[in-house]
């Protein structure tokens, strides 16, 4: 009989926590807010699909003193060394999670802190998974930013087509999608874990606070010329969908609040992210090995896309094992049916 990993559920017994609106509305939220995300992106990329440069020229005409939008676009992690800036918040809500995490491990808290590791670990998660789709496709697609594009218009390419950067240039300043727009979505964690709350309006408010930080930091990198309009678009829409999939198909974090599920490794969540940068390079690596397969064809890119996927394959199969166990066939276990 197939079977897999099944949760203790004695040990949330202290610490589950109900979540009726998931268990109620989950399935229908997640349907409808991918739905009309993709139906709101792909409008308005039909509107800015050829404007989006002209857009752009006259966003930064029209803020000549955009103060603000510099402050959300500095950050201590960039390699500028700006300063202090909006993209930090994100980078702080992630390492404060790591250290919560960690803490949460530790053999004397493991069964007191259940709920912060889980909540802990789902920011940790979502964190990672952003950054690397991110700079996945900003290296695939290699869009070259407004601001170089605005002085050679030669360098401006629409939506969807491959951009002019080399594949060095693409990992740090491809703009589709926005990488700090992507990043700024973290935010909308903090508002996943209220679900728990029992307060609608609770809950409604924490949305709308935390979505906005993504929308005013998308507003900001068009205004200041460091990104298109479909670039913040895609880099917010991708961000809240792949939070939605993390939050309700991979860590199913209901389902581990309410004592249904349990991550089958310890530290589960964090070796899952860092093997999901080992997959996201790779698929990466296959997706730019066909693209210049395609555009031009070198001996060696053939064998570098075989590769690639049969290490994917490998750490894909890597990722499963961590969050649900080994497959294992015996009949004392759980029963998959």
């Amino acid at each position: 009989m197939l079977s897999i990993y099944s949760c203790n559920k004695n040990m949330f017994e202290k610490h589950r926590r109900s979540n009726y609106f998931t268990s109620t509305y989950g399935k229908d939220f997640s349907q409808f807010a991918t739905i009309a995300l993709i139906v709101v992106g792909l409008f308005s990329t039909s509107y800015f699909w050829n404007r989006d440069l002209e857009f752009v020229r006259n966003a930064t005409i029209i803020f000549v003193d955009p103060t603000f939008a510099n402050f959300m676009n500095e950050s201590y992690f960039n390699f500028n060394g700006d300063g202090f800036g909006g993209q930090d918040l994100s980078i702080l809500l992630f390492l404060f999670a790591l250290i919560v995490y960690l803490i949460t491990l530790m053999p004397k808290n493991e069964e007191r802190y259940i709920l912060t590791r889980i909540r802990s670990g789902f920011i940790i998660a979502s964190s990672i998974v952003l950054f690397v789709f991110n700079r996945v496709l900003a290296t695939f697609f290699a869009r070259v930013n407004p601001e170089e594009a605005l002085y050679n218009p030669d360098l401006y390419t629409s939506m969807l087509k491959f951009g002019k950067y080399s594949i060095t240039d693409a990992i740090f300043n491809g703009c589709f999608t926005s990488g700090f727009t992507t990043l700024a979505t973290l935010m909308i964690t903090l508002a996943f874990i209220s679900l728990t709350s029992p307060n609608k309006l609770k809950i409604v408010l924490n949305f709308i606070i935390f979505s906005s930080w993504g929308i005013i930091m998308g507003i900001t990198r068009v205004i200041s010329g460091e990104n298109y309009p479909t670039d913040v678009l895609w880099g917010y829409i991708s961000g809240v969908l792949l939070i939605i999939w993390i939050y309700f198909k991979i860590l199913h974090v209901p389902d581990q609040e309410s004592g249904k599920f349990e991550i089958y490794a310890k530290y589960g969540e964090l070796r899952w992210g860092i093997s999901f940068i080992f997959h996201g390079i790779c698929v990466g690596t296959v997706l730019i090995g066909i693209k210049f397969a395609v555009l031009n064809f070198e001996w060696y890119h053939p064998i570098l896309i075989i590769m690639a996927i049969f290490f994917a394959i490998l750490i894909n199969n890597n990722l499963n094992t961590l969050l649900y166990g080994p497959i294992i066939y015996d009949e004392t276990e759980k029963t998959v049916e």
